[in-house]
């Protein structure tokens, strides 16, 4: 029952999706490599990206540093869909986290969303 939810959300993303690159708003090639993301990731990234997406239009767009905990920003435990989003490309992280000499903290947290993120939640889930 879980997975046939899972399936016909995603089927709705999927829908979307299409219909940008119906209406010239991303190439073939964009959709395919947006479909293939979506089926390596989970819903909840889905909203997870979403929350990025948008505190990232809530920043000044000359804002210097678009990098943001955004674990902090939306209070709850993200690690594993920051993970599965940096791992798809949809968000990047800040390199200086990989190279601290620190355990895993805070700072690896630090993401920000790429251009092709962007088209993806427009696309597909906004």
């Amino acid at each position: 029952m879980i997975n046939r939810y899972a399936d016909i959300e995603k089927g709705k993303i999927i829908a979307h999706l299409l219909k940008g690159n119906i209406n010239g708003l991303c190439s073939m090639d964009q959709f395919i490599e947006m479909s293939s993301c979506l089926d390596l990731i989970f819903l909840s990234d889905c909203k997870v990206l979403i929350d990025i997406y948008n505190k990232t239009e809530e920043l000044p767009p000359n804002s210097p540093n678009r990098f943001i905990d955004f674990e902090e920003e939306i209070s709850k435990s993200i690690f594993s869909s920051i993970g599965r989003l940096r791992a798809n490309g949809l968000i990047s992280s800040r390199n200086a986290a990989k190279f601290s000499g620190v355990p895993v903290n805070k700072l690896d947290v630090e993401s920000k969303i790429t251009e092709f993120g962007i088209l993806f939640c427009k696309l597909g889930l906004l």
